[in-house]
């Protein structure tokens, strides 16, 4: 069986118009800044065991790295389950320390195409899984793709699903995202949320994704944050600039910049991300990936919402505010999980940038799940 050395979790997606030669992550490497040495160190690294026809994985072993010995220790392990057609149906993480179950995503699909999925996570006093969350997909009849989302809830005491949010994607004639709205379920119908407006190419890739929140107030769309992308001749984004509003200030202000370098097939060989210091009014290193690909298939697929390039999550370790690029992701739901396998917290994932509070969760570290149309990514961040 065919394994892959992997450091940081991301999924290689397809986007093709004919039958063309697509590759997989053979393995990438993740470090993070030490700003007390200056130097670089390794951060953690995934195994990745693919299927035969190095369309998907059956397992992953991620490790954690071990300061104190100088060596990498495994923590969890991943598995995935295929019916006869080849569709991902189970998903399971187990913690490898305890030798616990952690959680499990079920996936439900229609004519070929995911329609469901329910993520229940291991309850240890009880022997057994539980309901936590699920998200039903409304697809476009004429092209499969999906335009609305519907999370629910699972009520623990009445034992029954709740609705919880809902999020709406406007695409335009080439089935590419123009606009994401997220609405919360407060009493019996859905309230304005959050808000994503795309400025896209003519290769209808998001040169601007404009954010913004919902002030119940004043009843209007107030500015969040954007992103600013910028391309190589063959469209392969080459930087990121990611900025939040100011409302003091009604400005603009620097927060991260990601700067990524091509493979010759216009994959990405790495990535560095910086951080934008006000004091100094300059950028200094956060963390940077190193990527390999291999395990080559050939596919005739004609489908966007396939489409994913990489999920990243900063600041890490974060104090207040965690933000969660999504480039290229169409609709997920994410899910921060503690040690102990508990959910701490659970929102909706759009396209683009997302903001969530972590001000009020305990310091430790923690495990970011999102699963979408593509598929299921699992991050790490530590809460200072």
């Amino acid at each position: 069986m065919r394994y892959i050395l992997t450091l940081t979790f991301i999924l290689l997606g397809l986007h093709f118009a004919s039958a063309q030669i697509v590759h997989q992550y053979d393995s990438t490497y993740t470090e993070s800044w030490n700003s007390a040495t200056s130097a670089w160190q390794p951060t953690e690294k995934q195994v990745y065991y693919s299927r035969p026809d190095c369309q998907d994985y059956d397992s992953t072993l991620r490790y954690g790295w071990n300061s104190g010995i100088s060596d990498w220790k495994l923590s969890y392990s991943y598995h995935s389950t295929f019916d006869v057609n080849g569709l991902n149906i189970l998903y399971e993480g187990i913690n490898r320390t305890t030798g616990n179950p952690f959680y499990k995503y079920i996936y439900s699909y229609s004519g070929g195409k995911m329609s469901e999925y329910v993520l229940q996570y291991w309850q240890a006093h009880l022997s057994a899984y539980r309901n936590d969350t699920r998200l039903v997909y409304h697809r476009i009849p004429s092209s499969g793709l999906v335009d609305t989302g519907y999370i629910q809830r699972w009520d623990t005491v009445a034992n029954v699903w709740r609705p919880s949010q809902k999020y709406v994607y406007a695409r335009n004639a080439n089935s590419a995202p123009t606009n994401y709205t997220s609405y919360n379920y407060i009493g019996s119908s859905y309230i304005n949320n959050t808000k994503i407006d795309y400025t896209l190419n003519a290769a209808d890739k998001a040169t601007l994704t404009l954010s913004y929140k919902w002030d119940t107030i004043t009843s209007t769309w107030m500015n969040s944050s954007r992103q600013t992308n910028t391309y190589n001749a063959q469209n392969f984004n080459t930087t990121s600039l990611n900025e939040t509003w100011n409302i003091g200030t009604s400005t603009w202000k620097n927060s991260y910049r990601y700067t990524y370098t091509p493979t010759v097939n216009n994959e990405i060989a790495s990535s560095l991300t910086e951080i934008w210091v006000t004091a100094s009014s300059t950028w200094r290193n956060s963390s940077r990936n190193f990527n390999w690909w291999g395990c080559v298939f050939s596919t005739g697929i004609d489908d966007r919402e396939n489409n994913t390039d990489l999920l990243s999550v900063f600041p890490n370790p974060a104090s207040n505010i965690l933000t969660i690029d999504n480039k290229q992701y169409t609709f997920g739901n994410v899910t921060i999980v503690d040690l102990t396998g508990k959910s701490i917290r659970s929102i909706p994932l759009h396209e683009g940038q997302n903001q969530i509070d972590v001000n009020d969760i305990a310091p430790s570290t923690y495990f970011i799940h999102f699963t979408g149309t593509n598929g299921h990514v699992v991050k790490k961040f530590v809460k200072e």
